[in-house]
């Protein structure tokens, strides 16, 4: 089984951790198929409100993850901010 979240979390400081951004949650066994423990941990995924989210290729999400981080952590960690201020951000809609 896979899984990919695009759910986001900030620390605060010591033992304080704010949850920023509430996305999808990608799971899928790894052959595509459907299974009892697929149905039983998206109800689990439900019942958390991480908004599960069922797909057939978990390795092209985790692919599609992998990809969109590698350019744009680089690029977060550069201007020194988040993934989610930077379309806040004027200076970003100049560029």
């Amino acid at each position: 089984m896979g899984g990919v979240s695009y759910h986001s979390a900030a620390l605060e400081d010591l033992g304080h951790v704010n949850h920023i951004n509430s996305g999808s949650t990608f799971i899928c066994e790894l052959d595509g198929t459907m299974s009892l423990r697929l149905k039983s941990l998206e109800n689990v995924f439900q019942d958390a409100l991480l908004s599960p989210e069922i797909t057939n290729d978990i390795l092209g999400v985790i692919w599609g993850k992998f990809i969109v981080n590698s350019g744009m952590n680089p690029l977060c960690a550069v201007i020194e901010l988040r993934s989610g201020e930077i379309s806040e951000n004027t200076a970003a809609d100049e560029m």
